[in-house]
């Protein structure tokens, strides 16, 4: 006898002592409620322990009919809990009792409240119309004893699903029904709704359809199955399915004939094997939608909005995929999302925590045009009515939305996610051949590395995300290599002021959740190196020679300076706080001239303030600079000072310090005006120069 058969083999044996005890009654005045006993009895005989606590009654018009009330059950042997059924009832057809043949009209449970240990046992629940004909056909040729059930219910009940680890699940609202079931491949049609609740809500699963079962081949067949789900998204989710479960080889084949929602399509199949030990699955899946984005909007109730409009379009997912109720693989993944196309494979294990391992290689992917669009600016001449003008700021873009969205898909779970695009869109910014690793371990996500081209140099990063901290916590490490730093800054603020290739280490945090907030609160230290650095605006050499000029009595330059400056290869150390930049002990050099330093770079505010300390290592500047002779210039330190904003800059932003310029003169001044005397003493004109300059 098949495994499924055995829990459902009393409620047979239970329909053939209520209608003996019915004839009993009929013929010898017999209360039915007399043959409680043997209805137990022959319960106890299948391993389940069965009271009827309420009485055992009848009805002879308009048919024959017998209902039993209050029964409670249990079985260690199948595995089912403490449970119960408010009531049974058969109608049965009088003229078939004549032919010792028993024709069940309807067989309806009401509020059964099971408890069982396995789902097997809730399937062979389900199944006891066909298990009872089973049984009857598998009765020897010459029983005079025929069976038939017309129509099979159950109504409002509920079926508990206990967990090893002493979880539960919850199965509600069952409703079934099946209309003329049989076992000899005739189709019957079918119907089934119940509740599954959730933590704050319910998910209504209903299903409408035909069922034959053959027992001469042991097959169910479905010709025609709509599943219908409600709650689980906004929009109501629904399949139309088709296919066979094989009893005897415990497999199945399922095709799915249509399935989805408002502007999403499902098609498919799915083969099953191990049905009642160990379900292993494998099939094809395959989802289109035209619009993408009215599909979304239907199913979240929520209207998108997107950067670029004309983004969330069309959508094609398809993908094979096998595995058991622990672990399912995805192979030969492939989705097309507008104009991208992402290929890859995966795998997702349950159990206590869900695990992901996914690999995706795709074309190119423009991130911002599917972020949430900037918000328009406020003028800073109209701020808002709660924030004061200074903080008035334009819209900002929640950088890190994507990466909580992959959080939130794994529930606390563990991942390891590798991600490699030809090109990548990021805040208006170009990504050359990216590759990542993610990495997921609850609210903690790590990149490590994140590997990119920028500006025709090379970016290799590694972060790590703490979601759980509010605001988000982020930390970093960050190599550039030979970045073009003239492409960078036309790239990033327009300007051309500043070429060169950049190289640099930095190491810092940030929080936030958008890209002001992670600006804002940015802390970092680094170190830079620059080769063949040019500043377009600003002349230090020349700045240098005008103050020599002060000093020496060479004639005035003919040929005009150029615009910039050409610097050899500059180190040095940064600190980020904010949006302020601290260079810090930075060396280099202009020709002769060795330049170190100091300075702030105010990024908010586009200006820069820098110390140059000049030291002239020669008697000419550069082949094109000046002739410097003093040795009060030569081998010695030169403080210059450049302060400008970023649109303002030129050659006279870089002054010479006034208190050197003042010392310089001084020592000129008394070098040509005034003779010590012989005698040593001072003299009247010199004591009054000295006073005049504060010597």
């Amino acid at each position: 006898m098949p495994k499924t058969l055995k829990i459902v083999l009393a409620v047979v044996i239970a329909a053939l002592v209520l209608v003996s005890g019915f004839l009993g009654y009929i013929l010898f005045g017999t209360d039915p409620s007399d043959y409680k006993a043997q209805l137990e009895q022959a319960a106890r005989d299948q391993g389940i322990e069965l009271k009827i606590q309420g009485d055992i009654g009848m009805s002879l018009y308009p048919s024959l009919a017998i209902n039993a009330e209050g029964i409670s059950l249990v079985s260690e042997v199948h595995q089912i809990r403490p449970s119960s059924v408010a009531s049974v009832a058969l109608k049965l057809d009088w003229l078939p009792l004549l032919k010792n043949q028993v024709v069940i009209n309807a067989l309806t449970i009401e509020g059964a409240d099971l408890h069982l240990d396995r789902l097997e046992q809730a399937a062979a629940i389900a199944s006891a119309p066909v298990a009872a004909i089973d049984a009857q056909q598998a009765a020897p040729a010459d029983s005079p004893l025929a069976l038939a059930i017309g129509q099979f219910e159950v109504n409002n009940s509920k079926i508990t699903l206990h967990n090893p680890d002493g979880s539960s699940k919850i199965l509600d609202a069952i409703n079934l029904s099946m209309l003329g079931p049989n076992a000899a491949g005739q189709a019957s049609p079918v119907a089934l709704s119940l509740e599954y609740p959730l933590e704050d809500s319910k998910v209504t699963l209903s299903l409408e359809g035909e069922v034959a079962y053959s027992q001469a081949t042991e097959k169910i067949e479905i010709p025609r199955l709509h599943i219908t789900a409600d709650g689980l998204l906004k929009e109501q989710l629904s399949a139309r399915l088709a296919g066979f479960i094989d009893l005897k080889a415990d497999t199945a084949d399922i095709q799915l004939l249509s399935s989805g929602t408002t502007g999403l399509s499902l098609s498919g199949n799915i083969k099953a094997s191990q049905l009642t030990d160990d379900l292993q699955i494998e099939g094809q899946l395959a989802v289109d939608s035209p619009n993408f984005k009215q599909a979304l909007e239907a199913i979240t109730g929520t209207a998108i909005v997107t950067a670029n409009p004309e983004v969330l379009q069309k959508m094609h997912l398809q993908t094979v995929f096998s595995g058991n109720s622990a672990l399912v693989t995805l192979q030969d993944l492939q989705l097309a999302l507008d104009s991208t196309t992402i290929k890859g494979a995966g795998r997702h294990q349950f159990g206590e925590t869900n695990n992901l391992s996914l690999s995706l290689t795709g074309d190119q992917f423009n991130l911002d045009h599917y972020q949430a669009p900037d918000e328009p600016a406020q003028s800073a001449q109209e701020p808002a009515a709660n924030q004061p003008p200074e903080t008035a700021v334009a819209g900002e873009k929640a950088l890190l939305a994507p990466f909580a969205g992959i959080l939130a898909s794994l529930d606390g779970g563990t991942a390891a996610i590798d991600l490699t695009f030809d090109s990548l869109i990021v805040d208006d910014t170009v990504l050359a051949k990216p590759r990542a690793t993610i990495l997921v371990d609850g609210d903690k996500l790590s990149i490590a590395p994140l590997h990119f081209g920028l500006h025709d140099g090379q970016v290799e990063t590694t972060m790590a995300l703490n979601l759980a901290d509010k605001p988000t916590a982020l930390t970093f490490n960050l190599a550039v290599a030979d970045l073009d730093i003239a492409q960078a800054q036309r790239h990033w603020t327009g300007n051309t002021d500043l070429s060169g290739r950049l190289t640099l280490n930095l190491q810092g945090s940030t929080s936030g959740e958008t890209s002001k907030d992670l600006l804002d609160r940015l802390a970092a230290t680094g170190n830079v190196a620059t080769q063949n650095l040019h500043l377009a605006s600003v002349n230090v050499e020349q700045s240098y020679c005008e103050l020599a000029q002060l000093i020496e009595e060479n004639p005035p330059r003919e040929t005009p300076w150029p615009p910039g400056t050409n610097l050899d290869d500059l180190a040095g150390q940064f600190t980020i706080a904010g949006r302020t930049i601290l260079l810090k002990d930075y060396i280099t050099r202009i020709g002769n001239l060795k330049i170190r330093g100091t300075g702030t770079i105010q990024l908010d505010q586009e200006k820069f303030d820098m110390d140059v300390i000049a030291n002239l290592q020669g008697d000419r500047t550069s082949e094109s600079g000046c002739m410097v002779k003093s040795k009060r210039i030569r081998n010695r330190d030169i403080p210059l000072h450049c302060k400008d904003s970023f649109a303002d800059a030129s050659a006279r932003s870089c002054k010479p310090d006034s208190d050197f310029v003042k010392e310089i003169v001084q020592k000129e001044l008394l070098d040509k005006f005034l003779k010590p005397a012989e005698d040593g003493e001072e003299k009247p004109l010199e004591s009054l120069l000295k006073g005049l300059f504060g010597r």
